[in-house]
């Protein structure tokens, strides 16, 4: 499945022709599918609320003793996922990242040694305070700046550039997200199709990132196997 099989699908749902092309067709309406496919790919990775599976990576690197950490940012970094900050060496979490007010409450205090440390990110990458002492191993998790892959199967890509290039999260969540936006570049109602994309979205999220689970390590006094226990869903009986 591919842009243009999104496409496709999209101009059958909106009553539209279905060309054989898209990135190198120029027509208007082809035009504006690709421009619209590629707001799609860019929006998807700022929801705060998904960190999708399929786009999050771990960055590991040795801790410059500065407070600016020269390796800290990876190369297809887009944003991080909050707690997730872990100095490896120590075994202990780093908190953050933090906004600019806890920034600046923790830069005012003289402590220039703690066993709490804190990330965040700004203009000229991740910083660390209070500055590292010690080359310990610090990771976190992030998610890509590449929500687009290749034809061949492994590149990553910012955003589409042939008709072959693949969404990682999908054609369905690609053709609901471009007739949305297609019907309100139009002035057309899309209400109903945001909705369905809405649920689409949070519905494949939840698939990705799996039930929660309550792990017990406790030993257990009877012969009998522990009854394992079944996450709230949330839903009543």
């Amino acid at each position: 499945m591919t842009l243009l099989t999104a496409l496709n699908d999209a101009q059958r749902l909106l009553s539209l022709t279905v060309t054989s092309a898209i990135v190198a067709d120029g027509q208007e309406t082809q035009i504006l599918l690709l421009a619209l496919a590629k707001n799609e790919a860019e929006e998807v990775l700022d929801r705060d609320e998904y960190a999708w599976p399929l786009l999050k990576r771990t960055q590991s690197f040795t801790a410059s003793l500065a407070s600016l950490q020269a390796s800290g940012t990876a190369a297809n970094y887009h944003r991080a996922i909050e707690e997730t900050f872990w100095n490896a060496s120590q075994d202990r979490k780093i908190a953050g990242p933090l906004n600019d007010q806890e920034w600046a409450l923790a830069n005012g205090d003289a402590v220039t040694s703690s066993i709490q440390q804190y990330a965040m990110f700004r203009y000229d990458g991740l910083h660390i305070f209070p500055a590292p002492t010690v080359a310990d191993t610090i990771t976190y998790d992030y998610i890509i700046d590449t929500p687009v892959l290749a034809t061949d199967g492994t590149t990553y890509k910012e955003t589409f550039t042939s008709d072959t290039d693949v969404f990682v999260l999908g054609d369905r969540i690609l053709r609901l997200g471009v007739v949305w936006r297609y019907k309100q570049s139009k002035g057309r109602d899309y209400a109903e199709d945001q909705r369905n994309y809405e649920f689409a979205l949070a519905a494949l999220y939840r698939k990705q990132k799996g039930a929660g689970r309550i792990l017990s390590i406790a030993p257990y006094d009877s012969d009998d196997p522990p009854v394992p226990l079944i996450p709230d869903t949330g839903y009543g009986a």
